[in-house]
């Protein structure tokens, strides 16, 4: 339970410490747990309009995937989804997730999402969909053209097409996977250009790669996973000089 100070300002349960201490603590919670303190909490629901971190996944989101169908499941994720965004102010992002195993095609508001998420200063970003559908989600590589690319340190996409059409400036990127992700090598390229930071690369079932040309500048790259099936990588270059 909140109380108030005399000059009516609406205090923290806990100890007496600066709001913006409380701001960063609350910060650290899981969205679902955020979301409850913000629901028995007035200081923590004002905190949980500016929280940070955005995981959309069956979980995070309480739905109960044995009382209703694929249709049922889709419009309960994407009206949740679109309230906690509608009601989220314009503030920085710092991770976004979304996860979603079921067909792609019911889940339309997507890249709505992006659009309302992906800021300056966003650090992760992982989009996980199904293969069901049969079809890739065409992933907005052009919202991370710009500042927001630079600050990215975790890039993880499943089932999603990627064909930037620039090279990509992704210099704090330490971290990146890709899953049955529709690029070539070429594409993978304009990822790979400016990300001197870039320590661990998975790829599996990239199927479009036929060369997969590792740049001399990645120096500080560690790990590198590649996983195929069996189809269509031919070579793994690295680069010397």
């Amino acid at each position: 339970q909140d109380h108030c100070s005399q000059g009516g300002e609406i205090q923290y349960p806990g100890p007496h410490l600066p709001e913006d201490i409380w701001c960063h603590i609350y910060s650290l919670l899981p969205m679902r747990d955020a979301a409850r303190a913000a629901c028995v909490s007035h200081a923590f629901k004002r905190s949980w309009r500016c929280y940070p971190n955005l995981a959309f996944n069956m979980i995070t989101l309480g739905i109960d995937i044995e009382s209703c169908g694929e249709d049922g499941i889709a419009r309960n994720f994407t009206n949740k989804v679109d309230h906690i965004l509608k009601n989220r102010p314009c503030i920085a992002t710092k991770t976004l997730e979304i996860v979603f195993r079921y067909y792609n095609a019911k889940v339309c508001n997507i890249d709505s999402w992006f659009q309302a998420a992906v800021t300056p200063g966003i650090e992760e970003l992982t989009i996980e969909l199904s293969s069901k559908s049969g079809r890739y989600y065409n992933f907005p590589w052009s919202l991370l053209a710009n500042e927001s690319g630079n600050s990215i340190r975790y890039l993880n996409l499943a089932r999603c097409a990627f064909s930037p059409t620039d090279e990509l400036c992704f210099k704090s990127l330490s971290r990146l996977e890709l899953s049955d992700v529709a690029i070539t090598g070429d594409q993978l390229g304009s990822i790979l250009h400016n990300s001197f930071a870039l320590q661990r690369m998975q790829l599996k079932f990239c199927n479009k790669i036929i060369c997969l040309k590792i740049p001399f500048h990645l120096q500080q790259l560690r790990y590198l996973d590649v996983f195929d099936g069996g189809s269509s990588l031919r070579v793994i270059e690295l680069a010397i000089c």
